[in-house]
């Protein structure tokens, strides 16, 4: 299992919190999108490694959350739309994306929005 991460800090203004935070551990399994999370308490120092532990360990026991890949990439597509894509491009878009095609930014705009 390939996992990957990525880690929101908590952010007031321009300053980055040294308390609390999350950490993502994500991966691709049979064409779905699995992730689990580790949040840092707002009474604690913020350790990236530490939240990757916890959120890996949590990814593979099973305590995760699984999106259908064709469900992210139809939201994706959508999205494609509300910035001006026609939607006829967007569905040849559709016909052909795949998790992989997607960049990090995208994986994290997806996770967060299914919290």
């Amino acid at each position: 299992m390939n996992v990957k991460y990525f880690h929101i800090r908590n952010q007031y203004g321009y300053n980055i919190s040294n308390n609390g935070g999350l950490t993502i551990a994500w991966t691709t399994l049979e064409g779905s999108l699995v992730f689990a999370t580790s949040e840092c308490s707002t009474q604690d120092n913020f350790n990236k490694k530490t939240g990757r532990e916890l959120a890996e360990q949590r990814l593979k026991a099973g305590n995760s959350k699984t999106i259908p890949s064709d469900i992210i990439v139809s939201d994706y597509c959508e999205k494609l739309t509300i910035f001006g894509l026609s939607k006829a491009s967007a569905n040849r878009v559709r016909q052909t994306l795949t998790l992989n095609d997607l960049s990090l930014t995208a994986i994290k705009e997806i996770v967060l929005d299914n919290l």
